[in-house]
């Protein structure tokens, strides 16, 4: 009887995933996480306005469509930052893969029942304007990559350190989210298209306000549920005459 040692390192060589599938995995993790990323900072620096779409889709009362805005949020900035800097564990993975497939599925909702607002659709606000068919078509895409990111994965548990970042992201994401209403940001890049000196033909508004288009006019930003809304109407209107 005769008796063969085996190599370890051989046997470990041949269960691991080919490179190809590798890089692949890679590259669809990163991308995804990179449209992870834009959609959740669009979402945090305007999370009442997240909150009203979600109550416009139907997927939640408006009493608790805030608090639920502001968890999607911290969850798309943990799983985003997560896929960009490497982190293909299990928890990221599948929780951006359900987020694609619960998205797609609202997506594909919005196509048979189109919104009020069906310029609007998707994920990334106004700021990426398309109709419920492209919106669809974007969200297939993503579920896509969401499930090619699986490819090439080791399933040895690595990289406890871009683990704790994405934790770190999520953390940082949630308190982000909730103090963006109160924060001087409308500035910043991809917070507001209305800001001084922004022309008309960039906003995305022309068939909801078509006469702005036309002549000169003066444009005021506040909150219509304000009681001090009325009266300073009033004030602009007196003026303007």
């Amino acid at each position: 009887m005769t008796s063969e040692v085996l190599d370890p390192s051989s046997t470990e060589r041949s269960a691991a995933p080919s490179r190809p599938l590798v890089w692949l995995g890679r590259v669809a993790a990163f991308l995804l996480g990179a449209a992870f990323l834009v959609a959740a900072w669009t979402k945090a620096v305007d999370p009442k306005g997240f909150a009203v779409q979600i109550v416009n889709d139907g997927l939640m009362f408006e009493s608790l469509a805030l608090p639920m805005a502001i968890v999607v949020v911290a969850v798309e900035f943990f799983v985003a930052v997560g896929l960009v800097v490497g982190s293909r564990r299990v928890l990221i993975l599948a929780l951006a893969t359900l987020m694609m497939f619960a998205f797609t599925g609202l997506a594909g909702w919005q196509v048979i029942h189109p919104p009020e607002d069906p310029e609007s659709c998707g994920c990334f606000g106004n700021f990426v304007q398309q109709d419920p068919v492209q919106h669809l078509w974007t969200n297939i895409a993503l579920f896509a990559l969401s499930l090619l990111a699986w490819l090439g994965r080791d399933a040895t548990v690595r990289g406890k350190l871009r683990f704790l970042v994405a934790i770190a992201a999520g953390v940082v994401g949630l308190g982000f989210t909730i103090a963006a209403p109160a924060l001087p940001i409308d500035h910043w890049p991809g917070v507001t298209l209305l800001e001084p000196g922004a022309e008309v033909a960039a906003l995305p508004i022309e068939d909801l306000i078509p006469e702005l288009y036309e002549g000169r006019h003066l444009v005021v930003i506040l909150d219509r549920a304000a009681e001090r809304s009325a009266a300073d109407v009033a004030r602009l209107n007196e003026k303007a005459v």
